[in-house]
């Protein structure tokens, strides 16, 4: 113990002595830097990293060197020196984003040794060891700071898949993280092992994760997904009736807003198709992100994609492309502001027809609804012809085509409905069906074919 005491009075000494050194006119100050590492910051904000002298001292004639790593001969972030700042071999990424900062508002700046770095527009290639090098004309030092950036992702996207034996296949998926989030699965009880979780990266550095577990139904169930220490984003599904399941997926129900649709839909091809979509409750989505795709498994490839108020198109699907935007459900429904989300179609062609899933989604909160597409062409007017055959009896032949879907035909002489030998049908590489009939009659007699769609008026001859 005494040996420790007396070593401790040493050290003292030796500081007692630099501060006798640093307040003493005939002796230049000594530098000590002082930084407060590490530090956190989300993607797009202005992240601070503090550096000072630990003797409030003016560092207006220093040299003041922020470079990353721990390499000096680096690039550097920022260099000050001879009292300006010094952009000639400054990093390319940095430039126009960095200043001297303030690590309090009272701190005094570069005049009270504060030489703190000012980052702003923070983006994920800036996570890193940041050093602050300062140095005088008889001294130098030296600190290193950690900087991470962090993005916080969509709420999870919940979906259900009715499998045998009353068991639910439960899908959670969330995108636009960092760094990798952590996604935990809960009933109404307890926590939920899942069967897989699984991760990528996008091109811009940003996670997914996507999740599954079986339940029992019915059930509730919720998933969170969240980065360390932050408060996670939760959604949550309650499946009381399984019926509720249409033809194997659920359909999602929100607590913030909730998403209506117009459906069925049906337009002649060639034709403009508006799939109507809102918001139930009159608010803006001009903040929100709109996501029209078909399938499931065809999230990644959408129809079309509004996001951070324009539109994306990088990853659309090629045969939408210049033939999609939104529209409106009516004259004055007030468009985007007004929440209305419509898809707006145009030159609808045959291959355009199916399911539609109108995705709409906040920071806090998500709902979709889908809208099924039918695509009409009104075919040919139906060609008879007659052969003779024995004993009075005339073979009537009745023959269309250019039709979609397949086409309704039906006979009738002047009193009564009848009853055809035979109808066939064929599609050709377009996707336009051809319909065949004939029917056998006495001479003489009078009788006609009528083709059209279920629902339209048909052609008759």
């Amino acid at each position: 113990i005494v040996n420790v005491t007396g070593l401790q009075k040493n050290y003292l000494d030796v500081f007692f002595f630099y501060v006798y050194l640093a307040m003493n006119h005939n002796y230049h100050y000594l530098l000590f830097v002082s930084v407060k590492s590490p530090v956190s910051v989300q993607r797009g904000h202005t992240a601070i990293l503090p550096c000072w002298l630990t003797f409030s001292q003016s560092a207006e004639d220093m040299k003041v060197h922020w470079y990353q790593g721990s390499d000096e001969y680096d690039p550097p972030i920022l260099l000050y020196k001879a009292r300006a700042f010094d952009f000639s071999s400054q990093k390319p990424s940095f430039a126009g984003r960095v200043s001297f900062g303030l690590k309090e508002e009272t701190s005094g700046g570069l005049k009270a040794g504060d030489v703190s770095l000012k980052l702003e527009n923070v983006t994920i290639e800036d996570v890193g060891k940041y050093t602050c090098y300062v140095s005088s004309s008889d001294d130098d030092d030296s600190a290193s700071i950690s900087l991470s950036v962090t993005e916080t992702g969509r709420s999870p996207l919940l979906s259900a898949v009715m499998r045998d034996h009353k068991k639910v296949n439960m899908s959670c998926q969330s995108d636009g993280w960092h760094p990798k989030p952590e996604l935990s699965w809960s009933d109404s009880k307890t926590a939920l092992t899942p069967a897989d979780v699984m991760f990528s990266k996008n091109s811009a550095g940003f996670y997914s994760v996507h999740s599954w577990v079986l339940v029992s139904s019915p059930f509730e169930v919720s998933c969170s997904v969240g980065l360390f220490n932050e408060e996670p984003k939760e959604t949550r599904m309650r499946l009381e009736n399984p019926s509720s399941l249409e033809d194997g997926q659920l359909k999602m129900f929100s607590e913030t807003f909730t998403v209506s649709i117009k459906s069925p839909v049906s337009v002649q091809r060639g034709h403009t198709a508006i799939l109507p979509c809102w918001l139930t409750f009159s608010e803006s989505a001009e903040d929100m992100e709109v996501h029209w795709y078909q399938r499931s498994d065809e999230y990644d490839t959408p129809v079309l994609l509004y996001k951070e108020r324009a539109f994306d198109y990088s990853s659309q699907k090629a045969s939408y492309a210049g033939r999609v935007s939104l529209g409106l459900k009516e004259e004055t429904s007030g468009g985007l502001k007004a929440g209305d989300v419509s898809l707006k179609l145009e030159n609808v062609t045959i291959e355009d027809a199916g399911k539609y899933i109108c995705l709409v989604s906040s920071f806090d909160d998500y709902d979709s609804a889908t809208i099924s597409l039918s695509v009409t062409e009104t075919g040919h007017q139906p060609l008879l012809s007659a052969v003779m055959k024995d004993d009075n009896k005339v073979n009537v032949s009745c023959q269309s085509d250019g039709w979609y879907p397949k086409p309704e035909l039906s006979w009738s002489d002047s009193k009564t409905a009848l009853t055809p030998a035979n109808v066939s049908f064929s599609k050709n590489s377009a996707g336009f069906y051809s319909v065949h009939s004939w029917v056998l009659v006495s001479s003489p007699s009078e009788v006609s074919c009528s083709v059209g769609l279920f629902n339209e008026e048909p052609k008759e001859t």
